[in-house]
Formats: structure tokens, C-alpha cells, sequence
């Protein structure tokens, strides 16, 4: 599943995530990869399905905050809020 957020800068959104499954249980969305553009300042963001227009609220890790280039990472867990 393809995620894109809701919340943008510069007339683009501010994550996406590309294949993204989410856990059984639905505490965990694990992202095969993860695009956070820089100088994001929250760890919470909206995260949208464009497909079936689910709405995930995730908790970024802290190391993609205030980043000075674009952050991506592979295969990382991200933990949902409800």
C-alpha cells in the first residue's frame, strides 16, 4: 500500500511511504520505504491511503526530525496511534 501525508511544504507532502502493510494487531505499520522531507519538526503525521483513503496517524523516529537533507529509510517499523 502506498501512503502519502496530508500535511505538506512547498506544495508537496511531507513523508510517503511505499509498500506499507499494516500489523495484525494494528499497532504497527511496517514500510518497505520511507521518504520524510527535510526540517520536519513533529514525529506525528497523518499518513493517507490515495486507493481506499485510510487514514493512519504514525510516530516518526526521532532521527528524521529537523534533518538538514531528506530522510528515507528501509524496511522500518513505524508505530500507529489511535
Amino acid at each position: 500500500m502506498e501512503l502519502i501525508a496530508t500535511s505538506r511544504r512547498e506544495r508537496q507532502p511531507v513523508a510517503c511511504a511505499y509498500g506499507a502493510s499494516l500489523s495484525d494487531d494494528g499497532t504497527r505499520l511496517h514500510c518497505e520505504l520511507l521518504f520524510v522531507m527535510r526540517g520536519q519538526t513533529t514525529r506525528t503525521i497523518l499518513l493517507k491511503c490515495p486507493q481506499t483513503k485510510t487514514r493512519l496517524r504514525v510516530r516518526l523516529p526521532k532521527s528524521f526530525l529537523r534533518a538538514k537533507g531528506h530522510a528515507r529509510a528501509l524496511n522500518i517499523p513505524l508505530e500507529v496511534l489511535k
